[in-house]
Order: structure tokens, then C-alpha cells, then sequence
């Protein structure tokens, strides 16, 4: 289990993902290999588990932050790991080995003044 984790909901969207959400992480595995697990955290950045969440390791570089907000896995293509943080977005074509960054702007709010 990721440190300081103790509650989580699922959710298995139609595309055979597993979702999972928590306070301090984010987490995204694939129905068709479940014992590969993606964990994003708030503090220590992205975690990936290769035996189902028993053993966690650093993901590969490229993630500009260690503040994960979003996991992605791409559905057609296992290889796709997509990583959104405060700062960007990174795309990973090799399972996480190593990330890219696709976007590094950071999200603005919609003005409220008329134009």
C-alpha cells in the first residue's frame, strides 16, 4: 500500500480501467494486467507497481513535478501512460520507462470580465 493511504474509492469506467481516487493519490491500472499498477502522488511523484500494489517503485523521467494530479491509461494502447501535473501534461509511449512533456502550461481561470 502507498504510504499514508486508507481509503479509496473505484470506479471501472466501459473501457476496462480501474480508477481508483484518494486524497493523496491517483491511481490507474489496466482490467488486462492488473498486477501493473500506476499511482500518482501529491509528494513523491508518479509510483508504479509491477506485482498489484505489494511493492511500488519511482516511475522512469521526463515528469517535470513530483505533484501528480491525474493517471491516464491510454485503452487501445498499453504502452500509454498519460501524466497530468500542476505544471503539465506528459505522455510516456514506453509503459513509464521514460515521459515527455506534451504541455507545459500551467491552467488558467476563465475571466469573468466581459470582453
Amino acid at each position: 500500500m502507498l504510504p499514508g493511504s486508507t481509503s479509496f474509492s473505484v470506479t471501472t469506467p466501459s473501457n476496462g480501467a480501474v480508477m481508483v481516487a484518494h486524497e493523496r493519490a491517483t491511481v490507474a491500472a489496466r482490467s488486462d494486467d492488473p498486477d501493473r499498477v500506476f499511482a500518482g502522488t501529491l509528494f513523491d511523484g508518479l509510483q508504479v507497481s509491477g506485482d498489484g500494489g505489494q511493492t511500488w517503485a519511482p516511475a522512469g523521467p521526463g515528469i517535470a513535478s513530483s505533484e501528480i494530479r491525474h493517471v491516464a491509461l491510454h485503452r487501445d494502447a498499453p504502452s500509454v501512460v498519460w501524466v497530468g501535473t500542476r505544471t503539465g501534461l506528459f505522455r510516456s509511449a514506453d509503459g513509464g520507462a521514460s515521459f515527455d512533456a506534451t504541455s507545459r502550461r500551467r491552467a488558467r481561470r476563465p475571466s469573468a470580465r466581459p470582453r
